[in-house]
């Protein structure tokens, strides 16, 4: 059943009956979990993140990517893991973090070439082609193509290398009219809305670049068309979606064809309903939140530079769409940048933009992300974790107002609202010389302060309420509740991760719940982080499984009442009893506690060494390629080979 779902699913995906093809994935991956379908429920998991991803369900494709490499770490298909890996650098791309679309394609293209697989190897060098395009690099993007090009089979994957010749010939600033046509053409023969979509938005742009209205206004109006077709046929909420999604808008140049864009106004339903797009928000009613909203309130009035500061996941980027929202500038963009996720020469360019010819590979010139958020805010995220060079360059853009592209001559004016965010305490780096006194000082005109999530347990209920509101929103289905016991079992975790933690959690078993309710059980079985918590209190400890009466059939145990031999008396060590008896339970399979045990062995040598590779092995007692192949299967990231 769970096969047949899966490929009733892809068919109805090929033929472009995407509400169809999202029930069937669905009970595809259900039917995956509940009976242990490992490969089955990953493929469908695969499918499932695609199809999200293409109609703009951003956050669910990333979950369901999470979730498949997650299943795959404990032995992977390497074809499977290269198709999940191009999917992360299509989600990366889409969310602008083109760092993990660099690392996520170069994943995906190293398994796909050492499992032959065509098919995917040439949606991973398109993949690389457009993450090139987005860093403005123009000759990679056009290698990428040169390698796709040679493996190209299908019609499809022809069209997609049409829109993309057409987009590396634009980006030159060369006359892309006949290259762009050509892809329209390429895309109508394959009857693939997305990429009609995709080909008559280029064309609409590439003509409004050379004052051919008429031409332009076409193709728009060409695009929308096919957009209006997609939206009929997709559910309510997922349609606001879809219509609403930044970078379907940014597809269709209806002003530069010369019309406004068209209102999305979705049907009228019953009681309240929470679109997708609805703006984000900072959930709950402690005293501290409540502080924290009536700061924002009086600082948004103002034009000050704001530093926003709380442990990870607390929630600084929303406290910043707050203050943004609120401003003068609310008409006005927010760009963000995540400082921490760029090495200095990248994040000087990111944020200054830089001239053509300025360093090996700016074969065009690109615009920075103080030009893109020119009238509106510039939200720096982790800015404790910029270098003393990129500080100079941030405190003269803070004082003179101006700043040049890298490379460049001119100065550029800059009427740009910045607001910073950091879990480090800036005030101690500045003793240890770590960070400028006189940045600190012009970062800091106004600090705000966001509690944890540990110490304000009493939103709890809330802000999961708030999540699974969201959740069902984005999937299209009906609301989940949580159990009072699943509270309870909640509000005994510490929540290092804070909210981002619990709402990864909330997606996560919400995925696999059949009904409407998710219990303490779902918790326990989906997270395991929470099990350690529901073992010590009897309320909340997980009944045997299913497991149970089948090894009754095979292994003789003692009767009921019948005292067990002790661990100690066959010699075994306590944590040998330990850990026999946590698989006695049920709670956990004998293998899924060996990969626990594994991984935790790992981090720990690996945090105890800094990350050395070589040294972790030793103390492991292990040979330094097996730890580099478990390393990179559990995915602990920041290793170094060491000599």
């Amino acid at each position: 059943m769970g096969f047949a779902l899966s490929n009733l699913s892809v068919i109805a995906m090929r033929q472009q009956d995407y509400a169809s093809a999202l029930r069937y994935g669905e009970s595809a991956i259900a039917h995956g979990q509940s009976f242990g379908g490992r490969i089955g429920m990953i493929r469908s998991l695969s499918n499932d993140a695609e199809l999200r991803l293409r109609l703009g369900l951003v956050e669910h494709a990333e979950h369901a990517v999470a979730f498949g490499l997650r299943l795959l770490s404990g032995g992977a298909a390497t074809a499977l893991m290269a198709h999940f890996h191009r999917i992360a650098a299509e989600i990366a791309l889409a969310r602008g973090r083109i760092d993990v679309a660099r690392t996520a394609i170069e994943a995906a293209l190293g398994d796909a070439t050492a499992v032959g697989d065509r098919e995917v190897l040439v949606q991973a060098w398109l993949v690389s082609a457009r993450v090139s395009l987005d860093e403005g690099d123009l000759t990679c993007a056009s290698d990428a193509l040169d390698r796709a090009s040679d493996l190209t089979g299908c019609q499809r994957e022809r069209a997609e290398l049409a829109i993309l010749r057409a987009s590396v010939t634009r980006g030159r600033g060369e006359d892309a009219r006949e290259l762009a046509e050509h892809a329209v053409e390429r895309a109508t023969e394959v009857k693939s809305r997305h990429c009609m979509i995709e080909a008559h938005s280029l064309a609409a742009r590439v003509h409004a670049a050379v004052g051919d209205r008429a031409r332009a206004s076409h193709h728009a109006a060409r695009a929308m068309t096919v957009c209006d077709q997609v939206a009929a046929s997709l559910p309510d909420e997922i349609r606001a979606v879809f219509l609403s999604r930044s970078r379907l808008a940014a597809l269709v140049p209806r002003d530069a064809a010369g019309f406004p864009p068209p209102e999305v106004v979705p049907p009228p339903r019953s009681g309240r309903v929470r679109h997708a797009d609805e703006p984000r928000q900072v959930v709950g009613t402690d005293p501290a939140i409540r502080s924290l909203l009536l700061a924002v309130r009086r600082v948004a009035r103002s034009n000050g530079t704001v530093l926003v500061r709380g442990e990870s996941g607390t929630g600084k980027e929303l406290v910043a769409e707050e203050i943004h929202r609120q401003s003068p500038r609310a008409s006005g963009p927010l760009v963000s940048v995540n400082c921490a996720a760029l090495v200095d020469t990248l994040l000087i360019s990111e944020l200054f933009g830089h001239e053509r010819g300025a360093f090996t590979g700016a074969s065009a010139r690109r615009r920075g992300r103080f030009e893109m958020a020119e009238g509106g805010t510039l939200f720096l995220d982790e800015i404790g974790d910029v270098s003393p060079k990129t500080q100079v360059a941030l405190l003269r853009v803070l004082q003179e107002k101006t700043f040049e592209r890298v490379g460049g001559t001119s100065s550029i004016r800059s009427d740009v609202r910045v607001v910073c965010a950091t879990h480090r305490d800036l005030k101690r780096m500045v003793e240890r010389g770590e960070f400028r006194e006189d940045l600190y000082y012009r970062l800091a005109e106004i600090t705000l302060e966001i509690p944890a999530l540990r110490d304000r347990l009493g939103d709890l209920p809330e802000i999961a309420r708030h999540v699974l509101e969201r959740i069902a929103t984005e999937r299209g289905e009906r609301e989940k509740t949580l159990s009072p016991s699943a509270l309870r079992l909640l509000g005994r975790h510490a929540w290092p991760g804070n909210v981002r933690e619990l709402e990864n959690v909330l997606r996560a078993v919400s995925l696999f719940v059949d009904g409407d309710e998710i219990t303490h059980v779902d918790l326990v079985e989906n997270v395991e982080e929470l099990r350690p918590l529901a073992q010590t209190e009897p309320t909340l400890a997980p009944r045997m499984t299913a497991r149970a009466p089948e090894l009754a059939a095979g292994v003789s145990l003692a009767d009921e009442g019948e005292a067990l031999e002790p661990p100690s008396s066959r010699g075994a060590t306590a944590a040998t009893a330990a850990v026999y008896a946590q698989v006695r339970s049920g709670s956990l399979g004998l293998s899924e506690l060996k990969r626990i045990i594994e991984h935790d062995c790992i981090l720990r040598a690996l945090t105890e060494t800094k990350g050395n590779i070589t040294r972790a092995a030793l103390l492991l007692g292990m040979k330094r390629p097996r730890l580099s192949q478990l390393a990179k299967a559990y995915g602990i990231t920041g290793t170094q080979e060491g000599t």
